[in-house]
C-alpha cells in the first residue's frame, strides 16, 4: 500500500508532467494529467488527493476556471497554481479570495514547491 499523500499536477506539456513527477515522486504519490476535464475525472476517482497544482494558461479550461471547478466540487482542496507569469492582480485576487493557496513560477522551484506543499499537507 501506498502511503505517501497523493497529489495531483495538471499542465498541458508532456516535459512539465515528467519534470514534476520525476522530482516529487521520492515524497507523493504524483498524479498528473494534461487538461482540466480529465483532471476532475482523476480527482472524483481518487477522493485522497490532498493538493492540486495546476498551470495556468493551457487549452480548453485554463487553471482558473479549472480551480474554480475544483473548488466547487471539493471546496476543502487545497489548490495551487503555476505559470511562466509573475504575481498579477488576478492571481493575487485568487489567493486573497482563498481560491488558491499560492502561486509558483515556471521554471518551477524545486524548494518552493516543496516546502509549500510540506507546509499544508499532513499525512
Amino acid at each position: 500500500m501506498n502511503t505517501k499523500p497523493k497529489i495531483l499536477y495538471v499542465d498541458d506539456e508532456p516535459l512539465n508532467l515528467e519534470l514534476f513527477d520525476i522530482n516529487f515522486s521520492p515524497f507523493y504519490e504524483v498524479l498528473t494529467s494534461t487538461n482540466g476535464f480529465d483532471a476532475m475525472d482523476i480527482l472524483k476517482e481518487n477522493s485522497d488527493i490532498k493538493a492540486v497544482i495546476s498551470d495556468l494558461k493551457m487549452p480548453l479550461i485554463n487553471g482558473f476556471d479549472f480551480v474554480g471547478k475544483v473548488k466547487e466540487s471539493f471546496p476543502e482542496m487545497k489548490c495551487f497554481l503555476m505559470s511562466g507569469y509573475y504575481l498579477n492582480e488576478q492571481i493575487a485576487n485568487a489567493i486573497d479570495t482563498g481560491l488558491i493557496l499560492g502561486h509558483f513560477m515556471k521554471p518551477f522551484d524545486l524548494n518552493e514547491i516543496g516546502t509549500t506543499l510540506k507546509k499544508y499537507i499532513s499525512e
